[in-house]
């Protein structure tokens, strides 16, 4: 292989055991773990400098300040002299840019890209990488992710609670709030005309066609067949008065911490599970009405940050987070815990709304007319292992009833 390092700032668990599966198998043991600032700081400064200055926090042992002890080899300090053309242009277009080829070559070759042709909406811009994650989407989440685990550190440590502190007696109600078309809806929230929701609206970097992307859009433009990730040429054919709004992360920031905090302080005893800057789950272990404190929180939230958000109530988190697609736009969702209520839920659940069904495997499914669960009820748990492997024969066995 021609990969030398992996870009990430954040990893999930999947691929934290993936790496340590790599760390054990030459070649992959000499792959580099660096995140996204290795590259936007090397092109900077014109030279590349040293990946063990850019380690993935997840990767580092905090008590020695050094690459965390699960891997067997170490880290090399010194720079990697064979860094290949394919890696800076792999690594480039993996967030979200065109390698440019004199960019590439002055990175590889040691070259100042002071000497390059600089405009402000080039990537040869030194400061185009800096400016571009200032304004990305995805780049906002992962950041914050890492900003969310230690806000809701505090405020575990505040209030004494985790997992392992609440009393578990047998019982389990899960509430999920997500909130609605939230990039939508946080940058609408002081324009009544606006919130009110007629007016087709989208979120992207620019209005004008081409490569533009959506990535979050309302309502009435989806009622149009607009759709998140659509390029904005095909969004304008669909829906041409569309409005665009620009993205504003520090608003997002400011939201999501006022939701979380509410989540936090309605119950001392309730178990927040953060997932996003748009969701989460809040667990209780004592008997609620669960449909009450569901929309307490919806009502307490769209108060103070008049953004709406759905609900689902459910035994479990899948229960929930099902319940919930069901009841959006703007509501919320019990699913009972008798076992003849929670069949009657699930008969009518799409088999593309269970977890870890991609399009390549629901492509499948479509070929064998599994479309909701209940049409997977029929088939015997053999039957879809061998149609589908192991893991997702049962999961899927699993998962629908």
């Amino acid at each position: 292989s021609d990969t030398t390092h992996f870009v990430c700032n954040v990893f999930t668990e999947s691929q934290l055991r993936q790496i340590r599966t790599n760390a054990k198998q030459a070649p992959l043991a000499k792959l580099k773990y660096v995140t996204v600032n290795w590259i936007v700081d090397s092109i900077k400064y014109g030279h590349r400098l040293n990946e063990c200055d850019y380690l993935p926090n997840q990767l580092i042992d905090h008590n020695t300040n050094k690459i965390n002890k699960f891997f067997n080899n170490k880290q090399d300090s010194s720079p990697n002299k064979e860094l290949s053309k394919a890696t800076i242009e792999t690594a480039l277009i993996s967030t979200g840019h065109t390698a440019n080829n004199e960019l590439v070559n002055s990175l590889i070759d040691n070259k100042s890209p002071n000497k390059l042709n600089v405009t402000n909406n080039s990537e040869t811009n030194p400061e185009f990488l800096n400016q571009y994650f200032n304004r990305s989407r995805l780049h906002f989440i992962g950041v914050w992710r890492n900003r969310l685990t230690d806000l809701i550190g505090s405020m575990n440590q505040s209030s004494s609670r985790s997992s392992a502190t609440v009393k578990n007696n047998g019982y389990r109600l899960v509430i999920h709030i997500d909130m609605d078309c939230f990039f939508v809806s946080a940058l609408v929230r002081n324009d009544p005309i606006l919130r009110e929701g007629s007016i087709p609206i989208g979120v992207a970097h620019s209005s004008n066609g081409g490569s533009s992307e959506i990535s979050s859009c309302n309502y009435a433009a989806r009622a149009k067949g607009v759709r998140n990730g659509m390029f904005m040429s095909t969004v304008k054919k669909l829906c041409p008065d569309i409005r665009i709004l620009a993205y504003d992360f520090k608003l997002y920031e400011e939201i999501s911490v006022q939701v979380y905090k509410i989540l936090y302080s309605h119950d001392p005893t309730a178990i927040v599970e953060p997932v996003s800057v748009d969701e989460a789950y809040v667990e209780y272990r004592h008997p609620i009405d669960g449909y009450s404190k569901a929309k307490s929180l919806r009502e307490q939230i769209y108060k103070e940050t008049y953004c709406p958000a759905s609900a689902g109530i459910g035994r479990n988190i899948l229960l929930a987070k099902l319940a919930t697609k069901k009841a959006k736009p703007n509501g919320q969702l019990v699913v009972n815990d008798s076992e003849d209520h929670i069949l009657e839920f699930m008969k009518s659940v799409k088999v593309s709304d269970l977890p870890g069904i991609g399009y390549r495997n629901l492509e499948k499914l479509s070929e064998k007319k599994l479309n909701t669960c209940e049409d997977i009820w029929s088939i015997q748990l053999q039957t879809l292992k061998n149609w589908f492997g192991p893991a997702l024969g049962s999961q899927l066995y699993n998962t629908s009833r």
